[in-house]
Parts: structure tokens; sequence; C-alpha cells
């Protein structure tokens, strides 16, 4: 199989080709592939002729989209569509997060309605309904807190195996972390056994953040959904690939950060 990714040099992006083995797979990102610009995607995936395109470009940034909300619209819900009509004929994944839901009565099924408090959240939705309503039969994968340790990681666990001093967090919001390696595995076999619909693929574990570690940040400025987190029943009946939990993806993390050091 031909897969295109779209955005691989993203969190998720950038493991995806690792977990495609056998498959031809190509990365694309900006400005050779750019979701505000229809014609660039036209382009990279006419080059390619993939059987399946994987969007996991986007901004993922719940602050920088409250912040910024023309440019959250313009890229998560404008460029998605983008990308989903540019991609007629062929498989279509899309990634989307907990953040669709408001996190009232977490960890959440694929069958809960959706109540996005966020900027974030809601241009996520929209982008979702526009992806089924333009494709037939996309996969839409959603996923949270996603962390890894290796080469060109930003995430919570990068942050804090970087950090030189005290990491402030906070200990209200609870959801389910995502060991990335295990995800991009996920996403590989789902789409290699062609499933469709929507996937709630994340880590077992409900933790709050200082149960996970220490997060160094800011406070946030948008709203998060406090009692979050995927339920994913569904997807560890249906997959070969097992889910590890926050102590088996730290582990293998960690693995992986020490023969970056050396």
């Amino acid at each position: 199989m031909k897969v295109l990714v779209i955005g691989s040099g993203g969190q998720i992006g950038r493991l995806l080709p690792a977990a495609f083995g056998g498959h031809e797979v190509r990365g694309v990102r900006r400005p050779e592939a750019d979701l505000r610009d229809r014609a660039s995607l036209d382009r990279a995936i006419a080059a390619f002729d993939p059987e399946a395109v994987i969007l996991a470009a986007g901004l993922s940034s719940a602050d920088a989209c409250e912040d910024n909300p023309g440019d959250a619209y313009a890229v998560n819900v404008d460029g998605t569509r983008n990308a989903v009509e540019a991609s007629r004929g062929r498989r279509f994944v899309f990634f989307s997060t907990d953040h669709v839901f408001d996190g009232r009565d977490g960890p959440y099924a694929e069958e809960d309605k959706p109540n996005p408090l966020s900027v974030y959240g809601r241009t996520k939705l929209e982008a979702e309904r526009i992806v089924k309503a333009v494709h037939p039969a996309p996969l839409v994968i959603r996923s949270t807190l996603v962390y890894d340790a290796g080469p060109g990681a930003r995430n919570f666990l990068a942050t804090i195996l970087q950090a030189t001093g005290p990491v402030p967090c906070w200990t209200d919001h609870t959801a389910t972390y995502t060991y990335g390696p295990n995800l991009a595995d996920a996403v590989a076999e789902l789409v290699t056994r062609g499933m469709t619909g929507t996937w709630h693929v994340a880590g077992p574990d409900v933790l709050d953040r200082h149960a996970f570690a220490l997060r160094a940040a800011a406070p946030p400025r948008a709203p998060r959904p406090l009692r979050a987190g995927l339920r994913t029943e569904k997807a560890r009946a249906a997959l070969r690939t097992k889910l590890l939990s926050v102590d088996e993806g730290i582990e293998l993390a960690y693995r992986a950060h020490e023969r970056l050091q050396g």
C-alpha cells in the first residue's frame, strides 16, 4: 500500500512512517503540502498517487487556538476540507481529540455526544463532520495526550526530560495518556485492515497531570475538559496491537531517550 502522511513533521505524523513496515510511505509538510493551499495538496497527492491519505497536520495547541480563532478555523476546519476533498477516491484518515467532549463525565466512548468547550475542540468537531460529509468511509482517530521521547519530540514527557528545575502542574485535569509509537502502530493496523468509522485510540490509564509527572506550562488559557479521557473498548477488542499503559509507555520512552543520549 502507498500511504501519504500530510504533516509528517508533527507530533503524530513523524511517528507514522515507521509503523507501516512493508508499505511505501511518503511524508509531506509545509510548504510542499499546506492545508491553506488546496493546489499544494492536489500536487502532493497527484505526485505520489497514494491509496491512503493520513491527515496528521493541523493547529493542535488548545491555547494557540483560543488566542487565534481565525487561524484555528482556517487550518483545522477549512484546511481539513481542502485535504479531504483533495483525497477523493482514496482512503482518508483524520486525527481528532477528546477536546470534542466537555469533560464533565469522562472517559468517553465513541458514541458519547460531543460538546466542546474550547475553540480547539469546536474546530476539531466541525472538521470531523466535514470529513464524514465529504468522504464516504473515512477513518477518524480520536486520541489524547500523546507523548514520546524520540527525536523532535514536543510533548509533556519531553518537557520533563529537558527540565532543569521544578515543573509547574495541576491536578484537576484527568485524561488518558497515549504513547506515540503505540498510537502509530494501532493506526497503521486500522488502516491496513481497511477499518473505517470513529475510533478512540489511547492508553488505558486515566490520570491527572501530577500523577503522570509534572508539566512545564503557564496556566492554560483555553478551557480543558477536566474529567476527560477516551474509552477504548472498541479499539482494544479489534486491534492486535496492544494499547500500552502509562508504565509500559514511559518505560519504552525512557529507553528511547537513553539511546539518543548515548
